[in-house]
């Protein structure tokens, strides 16, 4: 039974193992050239996905800034209104040592003395 085999010829099947193996490097050289273009020219191009990225920071940053403008304008509403206060406290005072001179001139120019 193993006479009946005929016997292989090695150049001829190396031949066909290099042919294969080119073949099969041809395929993967196809696919590759395929998928990197799928990559480049696909539907969405890398940089979109930093233009959302950039436009989100974008959002998080103005809404941000929004906060501190309105923290911002609380801290000058509440320094005017406590100016506000002062001035009109001082000017009490001022008047009411105004009062206090006038009355002591007044006493004063009268020649009373205490």
């Amino acid at each position: 039974m193993i006479a009946q085999v005929p016997t292989v010829p090695w150049p001829v099947t190396t031949q066909w193992l290099f042919g294969l193996l080119g073949a099969a490097a041809v395929v993967y050289l196809g696919l590759s050239i395929a998928t990197q273009a799928r990559k480049l020219w696909g539907r969405r191009p890398p940089i979109d996905d930093d233009f959302a990225r950039l436009r989100l920071e974008m959002k998080t940053g103005d809404e941000a800034l929004g906060r501190r403008m309105d923290q911002l304008d609380e801290q000058y509403i509440s320094l005017q209104t406590e100016r506000e206060r002062t001035w009109r406290e001082l000017k009490d005072e001022i008047s009411a040592v105004r009062e206090d001179l006038s009355f002591i001139r007044g006493r004063m120019e009268k020649g009373h003395r205490p």
